[in-house]
């Protein structure tokens, strides 16, 4: 272990917050009692309009700090401000409504320094409080992430990365290096932006997978993960990285599509969802899901449709 009093920490912890007040103990004291100790931890106050600040600064450990950011910008934008504040041989992030397990950053660390230089991130696993398996929200509803279906060997991860995301913020860390090589988060994303992180690391570094549980996370009602209308945004902004890169499946550009295209005519937006599941089937036109996507989607433009299927 470093000397903490006068050399930089191994771990650099990132933590952003808003409006958190009410939950911010709970992850720092569940980074704070790890048992691996050489860290700092960096609490990056995006814009709190509550006590959020005072309550970090009143936990009085030496290895916390605040950071304010006096205008909002998002769970990407606090973090890389986080990323540019982090002194530590390796970064990892902390959600302010979560609770890792006490062992996380230890488990980390071994699977990093043991695996070489090759290996630039590490991820593990995470219980998901408030939702389940088939994204039903509520009390007791729980999964576990990555899941038995999940592809979590690392000469594939690229591939399986681009189908669906399973490693989140809290359950990764990384060689502060490589994030500020791949310029952190993508600071227009305001949600998904974990998923193109993953991707972007995937495409410069080998990710290894500690198949453990390291963090316990809980879906709330204002959580980032509930706001559909920002998680339709990302994606498109994501289905565009994606379109533009030559490695991707047709198959899976045509899914992401046809997915997107649905929920976007959910969202009272029928005439851009018909046009992007009509993009995806152009991609795959042996995709029955997608068939039945564009069928609903133009069942939500005839308003007798509208009045049959309205709950």
């Amino acid at each position: 272990m470093n000397d903490m009093a006068t050399s930089a920490p191994l771990v650099s912890v990132i933590i952003p917050a808003h409006n958190r007040a009410h939950t911010i103990v709970r992850a720092v004291h569940s980074v704070l009692s790890q048992t691996c100790r050489d860290i700092e931890v960096i609490v990056v106050d995006d814009a709190s309009t509550d006590n959020t600040l005072s309550v970090v600064e009143a936990i009085g450990d030496p290895r916390v700090r605040a950071v304010r950011l006096e205008r909002n910008q998002g769970a990407a934008g606090a973090r890389n401000r986080g990323i540019d504040e982090a002194t530590g041989t390796y970064v990892a992030f902390q959600d302010s409504d979560d609770e890792w397990l006490f062992d996380n950053l230890r488990l980390q660390v071994d699977a990093i320094t043991s695996a070489g230089p090759e290996v630039g991130a590490v991820y593990g696993g995470r219980v998901v409080y408030g939702r389940d398996g088939a994204g039903v929200y509520g009390a007791r509803h729980v999964k576990f992430v990555p899941g038995p279906a999940d592809n979590t060997d690392a000469a594939n991860l690229t591939t399986e990365l681009m189908r669906r995301n399973f490693i989140t913020p809290q359950a990764l860390m990384a060689r502060r290096a490589i994030l500020r090589q791949i310029g952190g988060f993508d600071g227009l994303l305001r949600c998904n932006e974990d998923w193109d992180l993953a991707l972007r690391l995937s495409a410069v570094t080998r990710l290894l997978y500690v198949d453990q549980p390291v963090v316990f996370c809980h879906v709330s009602d204002d959580s980032i993960s509930r706001n559909r209308r920002r998680d339709l945004a990302s994606r498109i902004r994501i289905l565009g990285k994606l379109s533009c890169d030559g490695a991707v499946q047709r198959e899976i550009q045509a899914r992401h599509l046809t997915v997107t295209g649905y929920h976007l005519a959910k969202l009272s937006k029928p005439g851009s969802g018909a046009r992007l599941i009509w993009r995806g089937l152009g991609l795959n036109r042996w995709d029955w899901r997608g068939w039945a996507r564009l069928a609903a989607c133009l069942a939500l433009r005839w308003p007798p449709a509208r009045r049959l299927i309205a709950p």
